[in-house]
């Protein structure tokens, strides 16, 4: 083997490499995006426009001060969330605050052992 045909096919490899890489990187920023802005990222096709949503989040990262002007709508979705989380707890739980002082067995058993 001639050396020259060494480089190609070591850059050829490199080349490879490198865009396995960037691809990997892509998806894990698309997925990381999603899963701050509760937008999730689905699929593979990253050379889609980014959501202004996803924009806004990169671009506080590159800026030089990361801890201000991150989207009050962040805030927001999670108060909501939360908010929701909440009552379907309170929910399950005034039913089975019901179901206790009811205290009825219902027709069906469970088997004895």
């Amino acid at each position: 083997m001639k050396a020259t045909k060494f480089d190609e096919i070591v850059a050829a490899r490199a080349g490879e490499r490198v865009q396995n890489k960037i691809f990997a990187f892509k998806v894990s920023i698309k997925k990381a995006c999603g899963e701050l802005v509760n937008n999730p990222f689905y699929g593979y096709h990253l050379e889609e426009i980014l959501p202004d949503v996803y924009r806004n989040v990169l671009n506080i990262m590159a800026s030089d001060n990361i801890k201000k002007g991150w989207p009050s709508s962040l805030w927001d979705m999670e108060r909501e969330l939360v908010a929701s989380e909440l009552l379907n707890i309170m929910d399950e739980m005034q039913k089975a605050m019901l179901a206790a002082d009811r205290q009825e067995p219902g027709e069906n058993t469970p088997r004895e052992d």
